[in-house]
């Protein structure tokens, strides 16, 4: 009975580490604010060298400018950035320019025309800033989500730090908002906590009949 549940929970662990792994190559960042609330999901491509970055409104509206992050002294180049799609606020699709800003040799707090995040909060600022959009616009060119991928062979998720995101049109009172992104964390499976209990209690029960 003893060998039984010893497999039993073996089984749960493995299973609970295949699950951790799938979710392993994609990391969930999100701001603080109660509006907007903004998401950015980006994934490893199982490794490839190739990331991808999607970002959209969960609740409220944002018009968003541009991303700024740290990439741990790793050099990145306009070209190894990619626009997979993106939508306006009619949720058509549009093809906003991607610009870089930064070489990686200091930090960046300004993408032009109001597209600036000083005064943000974030601690070092960033290595790299990439732009989706311009200060003010319209309906037309707002950038309601966006996908990208950036190419980056020596690169791993945990390259990509520091994330902070300015955008505009906001539904916060002030009308825009520069926030930081942190990581979302994610939710254990609700009969987890039930059925490791249970497992435990299986345990112990035998362990003591067997004294």
């Amino acid at each position: 009975m003893i060998v039984k549940i010893q497999t039993l929970v073996a089984s749960v662990v493995f299973a609970l580490a295949m699950a951790t792994g799938a979710h392993a190559a994609t990391v969930t960042y999100i701001n603080a604010d109660p509006t907007p609330v903004m998401q950015l999901t980006v994934d490893d491509n199982d490794g490839s060298g190739v990331f991808t970055f999607s970002f959209e409104t969960t609740a409220g509206t944002a018009d968003y400018l541009a991303l700024g992050f740290n990439l741990g002294g790793l050099p990145l180049v306009e070209d190894d950035i990619v626009l997979v799609r993106a939508t306006n606020a009619s949720n058509y699709p549009i093809s906003p320019m991607l610009t870089l800003y930064g070489d990686g040799s200091a930090s960046q707090s300004d993408c032009e025309q109001g597209c600036n995040f000083n005064g943000s909060g974030s601690e070092t600022l960033f290595d790299y800033i990439i732009k989706f959009a311009s200060q003010g616009g319209n309906t037309d060119n707002y950038v309601k989500t966006v996908q990208f991928t950036i190419t980056l062979a020596e690169a791993t998720l945990e390259s990509f730090t520091q994330f902070g995101v300015r955008a505009q049109s906001t539904s916060n009172d002030g009308g825009s908002i520069k926030a930081d992104l942190t990581p979302s964390p994610v939710p254990l499976p609700a009969g987890l906590p039930l059925l490791l209990s249970g497992l435990l209690a299986a345990g112990l029960l035998v362990r003591r009949r067997t004294v």
